[in-house]
């Protein structure tokens, strides 16, 4: 709801999000909370996995919402589904700050350029 209801121009919301993504890499200690949760979806309680799903189910709504939105208005430019745009966004953030995290190397920032090209965003 609150993303239906933002004025915030489409590009800045999805900068919003990358920089979610920047402020944990930034932060060798920082956990992305989508990463620990599926990384430990199998052991935690089933009545805390059930909010776990829910939590990622709402993250990646929010980023089709917005990816969709923004190619609505002409804010984005990609080829196929919004549903399957924003699948391959979420894992490659999510996996690019685990290599970062690992190897100390920017793979964060080179992934966010690359997905920001992907959209035809220039920055």
């Amino acid at each position: 709801a609150r993303f239906a209801a933002d004025q915030t121009p489409w590009g800045d919301q999805l900068e919003f999000l990358f920089n979610y993504y920047r402020r944990h890499g930034a932060d060798n200690c920082a956990v992305c909370a989508v990463g620990v949760s599926a990384i430990e979806a199998d052991s935690i309680p089933h009545s805390m996995q059930i909010h776990v799903r829910l939590l990622i189910k709402e993250v990646l709504n929010a980023l089709v919402q917005i990816l969709a939105s923004g190619r609505d208005t002409g804010a984005f430019q990609f080829d196929g589904r919004a549903e399957e745009r924003a699948t391959l966004m979420l894992a490659a953030l999510g996996g690019a700050s685990q290599l970062q995290r690992l190897t100390g190397l920017p793979q964060l920032e080179t992934v966010i350029a690359e997905l920001q090209h992907g959209l035809a965003i220039q920055h």
